[in-house]
């Protein structure tokens, strides 16, 4: 978050206030941006998306996870919420 623009700006000398006052205001932006979306996110349309349906299957062949021998049956079961039936 933007806080102040003096490391670009000729626009004179910045205060703790002005900081803090644009840190309050990013923050409150932040906030209802990520209220928007989650919003949005929620409308029955967006159901497939948000399960993510269009990518099942498409970790099958990720490069960066750990090869079948090296996999313990602790790391599985802890990372089965998020690749459920990936590693059955």
């Amino acid at each position: 978050m933007s806080t102040d623009y003096d490391c670009w700006h000729d626009s004179g000398d910045v205060t703790v206030e002005m900081v803090m006052g644009n840190m309050k205001a990013n923050a409150e932006n932040a906030r209802r941006f990520v209220g928007a979306v989650l919003d949005e996110l929620s409308k029955e349309e967006h159901g497939q998306l948000v399960l993510a349906k269009h990518l099942e299957g498409q970790t099958k062949f990720a490069g960066g996870i750990t090869a079948v021998p090296g996999r313990s049956e602790q790391a599985k079961a802890k990372l089965s919420w998020l690749f459920p039936g990936y590693f059955d």
